[in-house]
């Protein structure tokens, strides 16, 4: 009885820190996030966030249409998940290609749909880090699955940085669209590499 009492504990206590850090990395998007925005506001014209827009539109549509789970299934796996990493990763990998695929493809068409035919490379470009992204290290879910969200923490910190220097730094020099896309692909090649 007493050994249940302590292991409560711990889990309390791992879910409150839990709580804790996911509700930091919220914070550090939105707040990194909203000033980045300012800033962008007054070197970039409306048009190229419309043109972003499309992409992300474009990219979130295949990613929501695509979502496997197999990372939701491992977070909630009992037994040890050390043996399904490569499987869940090469997963990814074909996934990214597949879906990169059907982007490039379909990039034309969604630009006659939106009127935007400056949106075709855009998309094409900006799709590449769908690409990237499957490429992330499928052992990031060791940080959810045991609570260690601080560990999460520094990895999204890292991202998000790296995607508001770039970007504003770019937007700064180039004053375009491309600015938004170097800083979404520098996003995650950090994804990546951290």
């Amino acid at each position: 009885m007493k050994q249940a009492s302590i292991s409560d504990s711990l889990l309390s206590e791992k879910v409150a820190k839990g709580g804790f850090w996911l509700l930091s990395v919220r914070a550090m998007d939105s707040v990194i996030g909203l000033l980045k925005l300012f800033i962008l506001a007054r070197l970039l014209a409306p048009n190229d966030f419309g043109l972003l827009g499309i992409a992300f539109l474009i990219i979130s549509t295949l990613d929501t249409f695509s979502q496997t789970g197999l990372s939701t299934a491992l977070i909630q796996m009992k037994d040890d998940i050390k043996k399904y990493l490569d499987t869940v990763w090469a997963v990814s990998i074909i996934k990214g290609f597949v879906l990169y695929g059907i982007l490039f493809i379909s990039a034309p068409y969604a630009a006659v749909f939106f009127k935007s035919p400056d949106s075709t490379v855009i998309i094409r470009v900006v799709g590449i880090s769908i690409l990237i992204r499957s490429f992330t290290n499928s052992g990031i879910v060791y940080f959810q699955k045991e609570l260690e969200l601080s560990k999460h923490f520094l990895y999204r910190l890292s991202s998000t940085i790296v995607n508001f220097s770039v970007t504003v730094f770019a937007a700064i020099t180039l004053r375009s669209i491309w600015a938004l896309v170097y800083g979404q692909l520098a996003d995650c090649i950090t994804g990546v590499v951290a």
